[in-house]
């Protein structure tokens, strides 16, 4: 048996989060739709206020590639949408672009399937060290 919260704090998040998420995500497969958090948790002992993003992923994905396309050169960036690198023991795959963000701009997917972001100049150095870089092709 689950014992009762009886204080929402940042350790009761990290058990309630994923659950909700779950919880929601199966609701919505058969709408083929994806459900993802959109931002920090806030709490504070009684209450918790989370935001999350409901999405076609089709559709989102495709937006979030002719984004990046779009603003790439803008941005100096030399790799293309979808490359992928790896770095320590994860994999990335570059999935898009935070325009408000000043230095962690490109946005990543991991081999695990998490989030994360990094600066421009470091997809730029792992796309030059990549093997099969080929110009006008």
């Amino acid at each position: 048996m689950t014992k009762k919260i009886k204080n929402i704090g940042s350790a009761e998040c990290k058990i309630i989060i994923p659950e909700m998420l779950s919880a929601m995500q199966k609701t919505l497969n058969k709408y083929g739709l994806q459900v993802d958090r959109s931002g920090g948790a806030r709490y504070g002992g009684h209450n918790m206020t989370i935001k999350f993003e409901v999405t076609i992923p089709e559709k989102a994905e495709q937006q979030s590639e002719n984004d990046y396309n779009t603003y790439k050169d803008m941005y100096d960036i030399k790799a293309p949408y979808g490359f992928t690198f790896k770095n320590g023991t994860k994999e990335y795959t570059i999935v898009g672009l935070n325009h408000k963000a000043k230095k962690n701009r490109i946005l990543l997917k991991d081999s695990n399937g998490g989030n994360a972001h990094c600066p421009v100049r470091m997809v730029n150095w792992e796309f030059s060290k990549s093997p099969s870089v080929e110009v006008g092709v």
